[in-house]
């Protein structure tokens, strides 16, 4: 008889972020281009990282007003990939609008996925 094993939601995390690969394509985003204008499509990203077919990326935007009225001037951007070859095979994203205080780890160069968890 196998003997099935229990495992908390932060023993899972913790498992899965230790096998998680993280790949730095900052200089991919930063070079994606509007068309036919050719302007960046975002400005201001200061990281962008991948795991496997996730995409983090952070960037410094002009101050928005959030819903719980707090000025933020940081985005990050959830990208998640139709192939994790290619980082413009978009399927679909989500925004969160933050301010410099909530973003220390972010900004001092811990991993994003470490920073913000998603799932």
């Amino acid at each position: 008889m196998k003997k099935l094993e229990i495992t908390t939601p932060s023993a899972y995390w913790e498992k899965k972020t230790q096998a998680m690969i993280i790949k730095d394509v900052t200089e991919e985003i930063k070079t994606e281009a509007c068309q036919p204008t050719n302007r960046p499509y975002i400005k201001g990203v200061i990281r962008a990282e991948q795991e496997e077919k996730n995409i983090l990326i952070l960037s410094h935007v002009s101050p928005v007003k959030r819903l719980d009225g707090k000025r933020a001037s940081y985005r990050v951007e959830y990208r998640w990939l139709r192939n994790a070859d290619d980082v413009h095979s978009v399927m679909g994203r989500d925004f969160s609008y933050w301010e410099k205080k909530e973003l220390t780890k972010a900004l001092a160069g811990h991993c994003l996925f470490d920073c913000f968890r998603l799932f």
